[in-house]
């Protein structure tokens, strides 16, 4: 009888544990970034859990020294657009670059800077106009993974991304996994996204 009780009790347990483990993985959102070359654009097509919710265009002919990127929703709408800085060790260095992250409007929002010492390939910080550091992007040595950390604690993950070795017949895909109620808008993480498969 206490045997069975508890057996019932521990399966109920478990069963709780597991429910709460789905729902909270269930939160998080699957996104890919796929780039498209053109004569004289740039297109990196952003999908959510398989269906396509935007497209971050560049264009190459307009600004040919820095890379200025615009995050279109699905409708057309700019989300959010990003320009790399011209003159600054990034123009050299990837992992130096600078990336001025504003709205629909060209109202700053984040500054996305690479870190000069680092023991990963390139290490950034993402600060708003104040100045604080919401998160910290490690690129692996490999440059096939990259993942965006909480700037107090390296174990909180905020966003991961990682290369898709399974790619198209042309180009390879970016992946990446983020939680929309998250301190960084999902928006800025697609953005991100586009600048990690354009520059590695």
């Amino acid at each position: 009888m206490q045997t069975r009780r508890f057996a019932t009790m521990l399966w109920g347990a478990l069963s709780l544990a597991l429910c709460l483990g789905l729902c909270r993985h269930s939160q998080a959102v699957e996104y890919s970034v796929q780039r498209r070359d053109y004569r004289f654009n740039t297109y990196f097509e952003v999908g959510a859990d398989g269906a396509p919710v935007g497209t971050v265009l560049r264009e190459r002919w307009r600004q040919p020294m820095r890379a200025h990127y615009v995050l279109y929703s699905s409708d057309g709408s700019v989300q959010a657009q990003g320009t790399t800085r011209l003159w600054s060790p990034g123009l050299i260095f990837s992992w130096a670059q600078t990336v001025d992250i504003a709205d629909a409007q060209g109202k700053s929002l984040y500054t996305l800077s690479g870190d000069f010492l680092t023991t990963e390939a390139a290490r950034f910080r993402l600060k708003t106009p104040a100045g604080e550091t919401v998160a910290l992007l490690y690129v692996d040595l490999a440059t096939t993974g990259c993942v965006a950390t909480h700037p107090d604690n390296s174990f909180t993950i905020l966003t991961r991304y990682y290369r898709n070795q399974v790619s198209d017949y042309t180009h390879e895909r970016w992946d990446f996994t983020t939680v929309p109620e998250g301190p960084v808008a999902p928006a800025i993480w697609q953005l991100i996204g586009a600048f990690l498969a354009d520059t590695w």
